[in-house]
């Protein structure tokens, strides 16, 4: 075996065992898992399997499974009436305080003011000052065979970091299909990683993170971002905007707390742009 192919099978063994340790996460994520524990789900030793995590999702095991525990929280806050606190410990945090941090930071909004958005079917508004700062021309492709039809809009984000993670520093919708060209505006100098989100059917579609770095002597940018289906290894979508444009949730009327409450399938949401 040549040096290139035992490459190839190390790299899809490595793979393979990251993507055994996040079913085992997204299995149970209030389960205590310890990195010992993961690593050997994985099929590696502690310190190999961190390294080979990072380099696949861009987190720490165990901030990956932070961040799947933030995701079933949100998901919870708009589909149950359960309380924060019930919340915060049934996916594993034993802090209020701590979670509602955590929560806030990496969403981009507090669980209370995500929940009074569900009800009263609006968002604070997100779009950056487009009198000001740099427009990027923004390239969109779709697969050639996505297999299905776009429903509804694509949104473009830029945010701080490659993770989508927290509020983005400026967003922009796209109407489905076809590849276009977008003016992304209001962006002030500095480094930003640009990412698209849409839907088809049941499946959700990204792209991999483009990095952008502008300077004030730079009126306009052009860049293209290419559509693809999640990957196992993806990091969970945390941040609200692209959530609600292509997730959706039903508005509704604050319903009473209780442990009998029903749940509230997810319907359609309307995105209130700035």
């Amino acid at each position: 075996m040549t040096a290139h192919r035992v490459r190839e099978s190390t790299v899809a063994s490595h793979r393979l065992g990251v993507e055994h340790a996040i079913e085992l996460m997204r299995a149970d994520v209030s389960a205590p898992l310890r990195l010992p524990h993961l690593a050997k789900v994985a099929g590696m030793s502690d310190h190999h399997f961190v390294r080979v995590f990072h380099e696949s999702t861009g987190l720490s095991p165990l901030r990956f499974l932070s961040a799947l525990r933030l995701a079933r929280a949100r998901d919870r806050l708009i589909s149950t009436d359960d309380s924060v606190i019930e919340i915060c410990l049934e996916v594993g945090y034993s802090s209020v305080g701590t979670f509602t941090r955590r929560f806030t930071e990496l969403v981009g909004i507090s669980p209370m003011r995500l929940r009074q958005c569900v009800w009263s079917h609006t968002l604070p508004q997100v779009a950056a000052d487009r009198s000001t700062g740099v427009v990027v021309g923004v390239q969109l492709k779709y697969p050639v065979d996505p297999g299905g039809e776009l429903e509804g809009p694509a949104l473009v984000a830029a945010f701080d970091s490659p993770l989508p993670f927290g509020k983005p520093a400026a967003c922009a919708i796209a109407p489905a299909g076809g590849s276009l060209t977008l003016p992304l505006a209001g962006l002030a100098p500095g480094r930003y990683y640009l990412m698209a989100f849409a839907s088809l059917g049941t499946l959700e579609l990204s792209t991999s993170p483009v990095l952008l770095s502008i300077d004030d002597r730079i009126a306009y940018r052009e860049i293209d971002l290419a559509l693809r289906r999640f990957e196992p290894t993806d990091p969970p979508l945390l941040s609200f905007v692209p959530f609600f444009l292509h997730r959706g949730v039903e508005a509704a009327a604050p319903p009473r707390y209780g442990r009998h409450a029903r749940a509230r399938k997810p319907r359609g949401f309307c995105y209130a742009a700035g």
